[in-house]
């Protein structure tokens, strides 16, 4: 008495699926990969409005748990990696232009002004020098993402506030022209 009666006319019910079909491969809480590389493409995305400009875009000195996602969400002709400022190519001609990226260089750097000028040594006048910095007051964040599985390599030793930072490009030579949060 307690079955339920099933008439032969009835339509077969679908099956219900339990995925959240709001969720595709390339939402952003698909997976902490995922999550990384969205944000990594949103901050390319603001690199390539100048960088999309230049000859080449070079990332100089990645740290070692960098594996290139940010460099390769970059719109520009031409990319490389220099392991060092010594190892920076040379430019095709004086024309050239290169955007340089350092990605959380300056948060693992116990010698920011230092990195600056070598680095200027290296450059010339059409040149452009992108750099990621790590918000001092979001330390507590960098130990949750890493906890959850969001981020790899050490918690950033170094932090920098934009007041330091302008100091610092000043003395080593820079004009800060954009500074977005």
């Amino acid at each position: 008495s307690g079955t339920p009666i099933r008439n032969d006319a009835d339509p077969p019910r679908e099956q219900t699926s339990f995925m959240n079909t709001s969720q595709s491969a390339d939402s952003p809480s698909a997976s902490p990969r995922l999550l990384r590389a969205y944000a990594y493409r949103l901050i390319g995305a603001e690199i390539s409005a100048t960088a999309r400009f230049c000859d080449r875009t070079v990332q100089v000195c990645p740290l070692p748990h960098d594996d290139g996602l940010l460099l390769d969400s970059v719109e520009c002709s031409s990319r490389s990696r220099a392991a060092t400022i010594a190892e920076i190519p040379e430019p095709n001609h004086l024309q050239s232009r290169t955007a340089f990226l350092l990605n959380g260089t300056f948060n693992a750097s116990e010698d920011i002004q230092g990195t600056l000028q070598s680095i200027h040594s290296s450059m010339n006048r059409g040149d452009r020098l992108f750099s990621i910095l790590y918000s001092p007051y979001a330390q507590w964040l960098f130990v949750l993402a890493s906890w959850l599985g969001l981020r790899r390599g050490a918690i950033p030793s170094t932090f920098v506030t934009e007041t330091d930072l302008r100091h610092l490009m000043k003395l080593s030579g820079f004009e800060i022209v954009r500074v977005r949060p």
